[in-house]
């Protein structure tokens, strides 16, 4: 029997080679596996909530969904795309921390396959580039298991590197560039500006080395390439600033995205490199930090070695994807000064891993050429894997025990760290039920109230602190107290100095306790 012209065996024969065509390859179900795994174990973790950055992060993005437009009615420093991803999960999914949960997994889990993905393309053999990916699990997450606009951008710079490894770097390399670049810019400005003039120094670099190889390229031409990557990377952060500039307005954009970070920030956030501070020395435990601390200094003194030994070889392509990957990890790093602590420097080994991967390849080819050990490489994978596996386990088991008290909040559920945390929370959402509405002000800074409770701050801030933002801003959010008559505050003593702080005045002359239980961190207005 025929159909329109072919027979059974025919159609069967094409049926056949259409399925064989779209069968994934082996690296497609690699990549599958490891972000698989990765989504599982981190939605494993417990449902702990931030008090602090995490819970900065989810409210503003809460607040946005609300219709609160950014820099007009919230005060806040970084550029506004991973907000508006948030709120949009929030939109989907609801407004809850499992929403926020998940969407990180998601976030990790697609870093893991570009870790892999990345490096392959640098010439890393599949075992190696796996345990690259997993160990990320150990020296990233772990460091920082919170949701944040960190491990938005920690994607999006390993996205770039396996763009930037690309051979040759064509227009449509340089579109993708530009694009990454420009959402890495609208999601953390102080990210995407030192990234954006390392992929420059790129283009420029591997021109010279195009001429070194007889491979003129002229001025024009390099120009229309930095043009292209430029003209996509400004046009896509533009666009999603101007979302908010037409509400907002252009000198709150500027005051808070730049004058800020440059100022009240920088003057008042500052850390040593690799430094383990008290209030995060208890995440030290999941990660490593001798490693993040010398693991980027280290390879890129290698780097710069082997980029020496390789400008004496006769052939231009030794060189390889080495200047790329050396410049891109130069300015990963510069991308991360301004507050260099262990879990900055986590924030980066997205891309670390990837040209650690590639330097232990290049040191594992050599070893292997000099000795006889057999299948040294897939040793050292083997080995590097089976500590991460031990090492994210204890980390798991670890969170469990810390975070073992589940309640039902108007955030769903929420892990609580200790029987007092979980307490205070009761207490806030009881006076909260008791009052006209539930407007409260947490002073200087505990955020997660305003989500667990379902509370509405009516000031521009969640974050104040004397320095580090300026007298007209308290001034501000007095008169909104005031205006408001709110009528809950928490007064938490952390970074508060009692005899200059004008926060602190003007909260003892018009509030009182209302919870000597809780140490009076829990106040009530006067009138």
């Amino acid at each position: 029997m025929e159909m329109s012209g072919f027979s059974g065996f025919e159609v069967s024969y094409v049926a056949a080679m259409s399925l064989r065509r779209f069968r994934p390859g082996t690296e497609a179900m690699i990549v599958a596996a490891l972000s698989s795994a990765t989504f599982v174990y981190i939605y494993s973790w417990p449902q702990l909530l931030g008090t602090a950055d995490e819970a900065h992060f989810l409210y503003q993005s809460r607040e946005i969904l609300a219709g609160r437009v950014p820099y007009r009615d919230l005060f806040e420093f970084y550029t506004p795309l991973s907000f508006f991803l948030m709120a949009g999960a929030f939109a989907l999914f609801g407004v809850k921390l499992a929403t926020a949960k998940v969407f990180m997994a998601l976030v990790h889990a697609l870093t893991v396959g570009l870790v892999f993905k990345a490096g392959r393309r640098v010439g890393v053999r599949r075992s190696l580039a796996g345990a690259a990916s997993i160990l990320y699990l150990v020296i990233g997450p772990s460091a920082w298991p919170y949701a944040s606009p960190h491990w938005i951008a920690a994607c999006l710079l390993v996205a770039l590197l396996f763009v930037l490894t690309k051979r040759p770097l064509e227009k449509k390399s340089l579109v993708w560039l530009g694009l990454l670049t420009g959402l890495l810019t609208a999601t953390q400005q102080q990210v995407g500006v030192p990234i954006a003039i390392g992929i420059g120094l790129v283009l420029i670099a591997e021109s010279l080395l195009d001429r070194r190889a007889g491979q003129s390229t002229s001025v024009r031409e390099l120009t229309q390439r930095v043009g292209m990557f430029a003209a996509t990377a400004v046009g896509t952060t533009s666009a999603v600033l101007l979302t908010v500039m037409i509400s907002a307005g252009p000198m709150p954009l500027f005051e808070q995205l730049v004058l800020h970070p440059l100022t009240g920030y920088r003057s008042n956030i500052q850390a040593d490199w690799g430094v383990v501070q008290g209030l995060t020395q208890w995440l030290a435990f999941y990660t490593l930090p001798a490693l993040l601390r010398v693991l980027s200094p280290g390879l890129l003194a290698i780097s710069l070695l082997r980029l020496v030994i390789a400008s004496r070889a006769p052939l231009p392509s030794a060189f390889g994807n080495l200047p790329a990957q050396t410049i891109h990890l130069f300015f990963c790093v510069c991308s991360v000064l301004y507050y260099p602590d262990f879990i900055h420097l986590a924030f980066i080994s997205s891309v670390v891993l990837v040209v650690g991967a590639e330097t232990m390849e290049w040191a594992l080819a050599r070893l292997e050429a000099m000795t006889s050990v057999p299948r040294l490489g897939a040793l050292v994978s083997l080995t590097l894997v089976l500590l991460s596996i031990a090492r994210l386990s204890a980390t798991r088991v670890d969170l469990h025990d810390k975070f073992h008290l589940a309640h039902e909040t108007a955030f769903g559920w929420v892990d609580f760290q200790s029987e007092k945390h979980r307490q205070f929370f009761l207490d806030v959402s009881s006076e909260l039920d008791q009052s006209r509405d539930r407007s409260l002000f947490c002073y200087p800074v505990y955020t997660s109230l305003y989500l667990t409770t379902g509370a509405h701050n009516p000031t521009r801030h969640v974050v104040m602190r004397p320095k580090y933002l300026s007298t007209a801003a308290y001034d501000e959010a007095i008169r909104t107290l005031d205006a408001e008559r709110v009528q809950t505050l928490v007064l938490s003593p952390v970074f508060l100095d009692i005899d200059s702080d004008p926060m602190y005045a003007y909260v003892m002359r018009n509030y009182h306790c209302a919870n000597a239980s809780s140490n009076c961190l829990l106040y009530r207005r006067n009138d």
